[in-house]
């Protein structure tokens, strides 16, 4: 997501994209502690 989007978002709207980035970043982050993770660059780009 672009700044410029980010900024036009409501503060609903962000803690909604916040929460959606922390659980896909939990869901990495037990992927590599199973040894699950084909992309170990991933969780670096949330």
């Amino acid at each position: 997501m672009r700044v410029h989007e980010v900024r036009e978002l409501s503060n609903d709207q962000l803690h909604e994209e916040l929460e959606k980035a922390a659980k896909e970043l939990m869901n990495l982050r037990f992927s590599a502690a199973t040894n699950q993770l084909t992309n170990t660059n991933e969780p670096g780009a949330v």
